[in-house]
């Protein structure tokens, strides 16, 4: 028997052939078109987010320059007033006797620290609120110190306790206090110096 001769290959539609490609090149390009969206949307939100940051370290380091200054400001204020309660204490002693006031005197006394300390409370709160780390324990440091400062200055009027005529407790407090205000001024310096960084 003679051999039949092969079907001649179909051919195949080329006007299917062109639409599976355009399909082709119309799905990629949507990929890569929401890949580039993708892309630019991160972008813009890391350049809006580093933005942020350096305000808010500005901002930050604008309030704690504010609240550094105020406290050392009220702080060397209390400790001119505390030395000028020393200073005047036997001449306001002598005036409370002349004029039948002894037995008020540990209340006046107490009431003069108290016009010292409450000036410092608020810009103590706020610097120790603000930070860093450095500040707060320098401000803690000046928190007790008033303490001692009190505590020492009423026992002086306290008749209970016994009188230290030569003050020598006073120039160890005057030196705590100075250390007090160096340790606070060299923690602010650490706390300002470094410019507001993304980061950082």
């Amino acid at each position: 028997m003679r051999a039949l001769p092969n079907p001649a290959p179909e051919r195949q539609d080329d006007g299917m052939t062109d639409a599976w490609a355009a399909i082709v090149a119309a799905i990629a390009a949507g990929v890569f078109g929401i890949g580039g969206t993708f892309a630019g949307i991160y972008v813009g939100r890391r350049g809006v987010t580093d933005q942020a940051v350096v305000e808010h370290g500005q901002w930050l380091r604008g309030q704690r320059q504010e609240a550094y200054l105020l406290l050392l400001d009220a702080w060397d204020a209390a400790v001119r007033d505390a030395k000028g309660i020393v200073e005047t204490w036997d001449e306001r002693e002598r005036w409370m006797d002349d004029h039948g006031e002894t037995e008020n005197f540990h209340q006046a006394i107490a009431m003069a620290v108290d016009a010292i300390e409450t000036p410092l409370r608020k810009p103590l709160e706020r610097a120790h609120l603000l930070g860093p780390e450095a500040v707060e324990n320098a401000v803690e440091d000046m928190a007790n110190h008033v303490e001692e400062l009190r505590e020492y200055l009423d026992q002086q009027a306290d008749a209970s306790y016994p009188f230290d005529r030569q003050w020598a407790r006073w120039p160890v407090l005057e030196t705590a206090g100075q250390r007090c205000r160096m340790k606070l001024v060299a923690a602010a310096k650490g706390a300002l110096r470094p410019s507001p960084t993304p980061g950082g």
